[in-house]
């Protein structure tokens, strides 16, 4: 008899707490808004410009530290994935995390410049790209994951 009232107890509590979030608008979120900018296309979070992706055509990308006036802060995850025509990418010194997956297949990538401000870059960020070496600036996140992935990597100047 006590399991029973311990369960049925269980099953109100939750029934309440899902009343109470769909009564406080926390159950059903907004949905996120993308903003193009050039060849690119993100999300805001906080202010800041996210879930970065590139919808060029150009063999050489530069993405830039800001979009529209908001700080550029991650690359999505699969942003630039099976774009074989880049060859070179440049990123600017706001960014913080490159997604996972985000280069993956770019196989005629021969270089990422990343700057120290990375601290993360996702799994497989660069599979598929058999001819990539990064520029990396000297005890970066970025030197730690080129050795830990093999990827073959050149301290900038």
């Amino acid at each position: 008899m006590k399991k029973h009232h311990v369960r049925r107890f269980s099953m109100i509590v939750i029934i309440c707490l899902a009343v109470s979030f769909a009564n406080n608008g926390l159950a059903a979120a907004e949905p996120v808004k993308t903003y193009a900018s050039n060849d690119f296309t993100y999300t805001l979070v906080d202010g800041l410009a996210c879930n970065i992706r590139y919808q060029g055509l150009s063999g050489n990308v530069v993405i830039p530290d800001k979009f529209d006036g908001k700080r550029a802060a991650t690359i999505g995850d699969g942003a630039f994935m099976n774009y074989p025509f880049i060859e070179k990418v440049t990123i600017h010194s706001n960014l913080k995390s490159i997604g996972s997956y985000t280069f993956y297949g770019c196989s005629e990538l021969t270089s990422v410049s990343i700057p120290k401000s990375v601290r993360f870059i996702g799994e497989r960020a660069f599979a598929g790209c058999n001819h990539l070496t990064l520029t990396v600036v000297e005890d970066s996140y970025a030197v730690w994951y080129a050795e830990e992935n093999g990827i073959p990597y050149i301290l900038a100047e």
